[in-house]
């Protein structure tokens, strides 16, 4: 199980911990082979972290570098949250996931109204 910072100090240590081992394997090899999927974990720690100006960075990055990258479902759903705080619908739509995350956002509230107890 994937041991989550649980304070602010901590996720930001762990934010930079990984961008730096992505940009070094970057600089040893000019690309980034991130078998242990650290690009997409930046995207639940900057999430939490709820700094949308690296958040907005580090998507930009990630876009440029991994341009083909199919993604992963809590990336892409950490993303296209993360565009939407940032007040950019059309983005979330297309760029996270495009109508994948949309959907399950959609079905995830309302399965939430459904089993809620009044």
């Amino acid at each position: 199980m994937y041991d989550f910072p649980e304070t602010e100090k901590k996720l930001k240590s762990r934010i930079s911990s990984y961008k730096s081992s992505l940009l070094t394997e970057k600089k040893k090899f000019g690309y980034v082979d991130d078998g242990a999927g650290k690009r997409y974990l930046l995207f639940s720690l900057y999430f939490v972290l709820n700094d949308l100006r690296e958040t907005k960075d580090y998507i930009k990055w990630y876009a440029k570098e991994f341009s083909d990258d199919i993604g992963e479902p809590i990336q892409k759903l950490c993303w296209a949250l993360s565009l939407r705080r940032m007040g950019d619908e059309m983005e979330a739509n297309k760029d996270a996931g495009g109508n994948d995350a949309v959907e399950f956002i959609h079905h995830t509230k309302a399965s939430w109204s459904r089993n809620r107890r009044i």
